[in-house]
């Protein structure tokens, strides 16, 4: 199923991406990444010794997630809060 900028939800522990001046591929890419995210995290959460044996996946999750936040700084909206 094709998601839209209108079906988008913010993710638990991720910031709102309506609060950025993204255009649409933008957009789409940071919703993508968050989704990841969220999938790796859910995986290294429910399987702590997982961060042992996969360290390399656990810090490129961390990396890319300290990248989208750079850019996500850069794009914010006048006026718009981070919460």
């Amino acid at each position: 199923m094709k998601q839209t900028k209108i079906d988008y939800q913010p993710l638990n522990g991720f910031f709102d991406l309506r609060n950025f001046d993204l255009t649409s591929k933008e957009f789409k890419s940071c919703w993508n990444i968050q989704k990841y995210l969220t999938r790796q995290g859910a995986f290294f959460s429910k399987n702590p010794k997982a961060k042992e044996d996969n360290k390399t996946t656990w810090e490129k999750a961390k990396n890319i997630s300290a990248e989208l936040q750079m850019f996500l700084f850069s794009k914010l909206k006048e006026g718009a809060k981070l919460e």
